[in-house]
């Protein structure tokens, strides 16, 4: 990583003493000084006695433990929703919110959504909130799914009326994908005895990163603060999306979607799909044109084929 100038440094110091430490996080002064603004609000807010040292706490946590703001501030903004974050559980990300919110404008109304490794249930909170669905998120984490239970508490007032969702455990690498499968119908049984239909479309933003990726492409914030088990993954990242593409033909499922680390891994997640018999595949493109989203399909589900960035 390059260095930062020490003209920049001094312009910064010049705007404000408190930027030059985030500066050393964020690396950019417009970005130093929009977290600066969100901290002091953040500060200000608070029942804190002494709201000024409650900000120089914020800014060494910042700038100096590289602690993501995310965790700082105890939310993220996620489409209409509010995620509640919290350390040991992964920091929703803007390529998951554009993917998640265009996938929410092409679901059929009360649509039945599984949603695989959902960490703090952003995803199918974010569907529950923009269209009537019923859908069931899953993780192997209980701190993953005891944060996204409190944000759907959290979130209850800008959710459709009729949106249900539900959250389970379970483990997507099982051996034996039955008992996994058994729940979530099982689940969705609860939330609605009377309906029968198979399942629409499952999602997943599953751990994606190779051990050799870990360690060359994700930031020092991302390394020391958020959990490894989100975001490393087995076989070069590729582990989860043979067993993503499984339990999604289990449950009768008309479309698969799950986000990925780029272009190469698209491909090899296309075609091992394809190979499992899903009539067609594609790949979305993200807003910075990378690779970002594998969908596949059966016959039914050719509406998950246009992606946000055609």
């Amino acid at each position: 990583m390059p260095r930062i100038p020490p003209s920049l440094l001094r312009r910064a110091h010049r705007i404000s003493p408190l930027l030059p430490p985030l500066l050393k996080t964020t690396r950019t002064l417009p970005h130093a000084i929009l977290e600066l603004r969100w901290l002091r609000e953040h500060a200000q807010s608070s029942t804190h006695s002494n709201p000024t040292s409650l900000l120089h706490s914020y800014i060494h946590r910042r700038g100096t433990l590289c602690e993501p703001l995310q965790y700082i501030l105890g939310t993220q903004p996620f489409g209409a929703t509010t995620i509640l974050c919290r350390q040991g559980v992964l920091v929703p990300r803007a390529e998951t919110e554009e993917s998640a919110t265009h996938l929410s404008t092409l679901l059929p109304k009360n649509a039945k959504v599984v949603d695989l490794c959902t960490g703090t249930g952003c995803i199918p909170l974010l569907l529950a909130s923009e269209k009537p669905v019923l859908a069931v998120g899953v993780d192997i984490s209980p701190s993953a799914l005891s944060l996204a239970i409190q944000n759907w508490t959290h979130n209850r007032s800008v959710l459709k009326p009729t949106s249900k969702v539900e959250f389970i455990e379970g483990d997507v690498l099982a051996s034996d994908i039955d008992e996994l499968v058994y729940s979530i119908y099982a689940c969705f049984d609860e939330i609605d005895p009377l309906l029968r239909e198979d399942v629409d479309v499952v999602v997943a933003n599953p751990p994606y990163i190779s051990a050799g990726g870990y360690a060359r492409e994700t930031a020092r914030s991302v390394r020391l603060w958020e959990p490894r088990l989100a975001l490393e993954a087995e076989e070069d990242g590729d582990v989860f999306y043979p067993q993503i593409g499984r339990i999604a033909w289990a449950l009768g499922a008309k479309a698969v979607v799950a986000e990925v680390g780029g272009w190469e891994q698209a491909e090899r997640v296309r075609k091992c799909w394809e190979g499992m018999g899903w009539s067609g595949s594609t790949v979305w493109k993200d807003f910075a044109g990378r690779g970002r989203t594998v969908v596949a399909w059966r016959e039914g589900g050719e509406w998950v084929v246009n992606g946000p960035n055609l």
